[in-house]
């Protein structure tokens, strides 16, 4: 359980830096404005994180639905027999 939840803080970081560096990179290139950038960046590289970080939930939450779903059939299976 530790080890799933640093690994997706992990990820989360990861992205964050990543994409605010590349919005960044972009917004500067584009606009010349440093303070500009900065702040789009930080913005975006928020955004991806968040949405990196929902994606992980939703997922993990669907697999451990299966989980049960196939624990119920399976102890239902073993009753009937």
């Amino acid at each position: 359980m530790v080890a799933r939840i640093a690994g997706s803080m992990i990820v989360s970081v990861a992205v964050l830096i990543v994409v605010s560096f590349l919005v960044s990179f972009g917004v500067l290139w584009w606009t010349g404005s440093i303070l500009i950038s900065a702040v789009t960046g930080a913005l975006g590289g928020l955004a991806a994180a968040f949405a990196v970080e929902a994606l992980h939930t939703a997922v993990g939450r669907a697999g451990a639905r299966l989980n049960d779903e196939n624990d119920r059939s399976a102890a239902a299976g073993s009753r009937a027999r």
